[in-house]
């Protein structure tokens, strides 16, 4: 299932079936929620152990958890929190990804750094003259250019024919894929949520899918990412102001020198956002524990 950040199986678990089944939404309904909600809150936590009340409150849903359990996609830990199944692993994942954005940042940072000496090869080249001005440096070219895709998400060169008819036939370059598999399926679940709060539909065109790989490379996760289009939506609330919306859009959310004005105040927004869910939902829990229970007479 290309659009989700998770293994293909999602699309063929018949877990999700069953606990479509039990709540009575369709089955789009639940794997939403499952990736959006409730297994969201295992990355942001870093944990796959995630109490009852937390899930119901996350998936806006009271017995969720109970349904999770039931259709065996969580199990009941000794200390009492589910163990949500599948999450440890995407945990795992997704720390790595880190760590080596992070490396390959540096790499990259390392290799801007170093200018190419000239060697013999050069001499048959025409010299510039001493007033032309210098070379461009293609390392200072923004790094939206291409970096690992699959095959659906390639920019397909074409070679224009040689001048005059005369000479060789020029051959078109093979493209270039511009992110891996997991890139891909990381930066649709971005663009599937900028979609919804922008009201433009993304599709995972090459070149957003080239931004966002590459900052998922510099070490920023899925979460980054979404935290950034909700606090510029909902916070700032550009989604509701005819002259901000415009900028709802990769370009501006996830550039190299643009998404770090807003990164910061973003993540410090989700974690405020994601206490108070669980804030409403211990108060929620109380409560229901101090209604009065109705006994039956005998």
């Amino acid at each position: 299932m290309a659009r989700m950040s998770i293994d293909d199986k999602v699309c063929r678990d018949p877990r999700i079936t069953v606990l479509a089944e039990l709540l009575g939404w369709s089955r789009r309904e639940v794997v939403g929620c499952l990736i959006v909600d409730v297994w969201a809150i295992c990355y942001d936590q870093v944990t796959n152990l995630i109490s009852e009340r937390i899930i119901d409150a996350a998936a806006g849903h009271v017995g969720f958890a109970k349904a999770m359990i039931e259709c065996e996609l969580a199990t009941l830990d000794r200390s009492g929190k589910l163990r949500v199944a599948g999450a440890g692993e995407r945990i795992k994942y997704l720390s790595h990804k880190k760590r080596a954005g992070r490396e390959g940042g540096l790499k990259n940072s390392e290799s801007r750094t170093k200018v190419p000496k000239q060697t013999s090869s050069s001499r048959g080249s025409t010299p510039q003259a001493v007033g032309n001005p210098p070379v461009p440096d293609t390392a200072s070219v923004p790094d939206v250019v291409p970096v690992p895709v699959p095959d659906e998400v390639q920019i397909k060169n074409s070679a224009a024919p040689p001048a005059g008819g005369s000479g060789s036939k020029s051959r078109p370059r093979k493209s270039k894929p511009i992110a891996t598999p997991a890139e891909v399926a990381t930066a649709r679940v971005v663009l599937d949520k900028l979609s919804t709060s922008s009201g433009v539909q993304y599709s995972g065109a090459a070149p957003h899918v080239g931004l966002i790989a590459n900052r998922l490379r510099e070490g920023l996760s899925e979460l980054d990412l979404r935290a950034v289009v909700g606090y510029c939506a909902n916070e700032l609330d550009w989604k509701a102001k005819p002259e901000m919306v415009k900028y709802l859009r990769p370009e501006t959310l996830f550039g190299p020198q643009t998404i770090h004005k807003y990164l910061d105040a973003a993540r410090t927004w989700a974690a405020d956002w994601m206490r108070e869910q669980q804030r409403q939902a211990l108060r929620e829990q109380q409560a229901l524990e101090q209604q009065p229970r109705l006994e039956l007479a005998p």
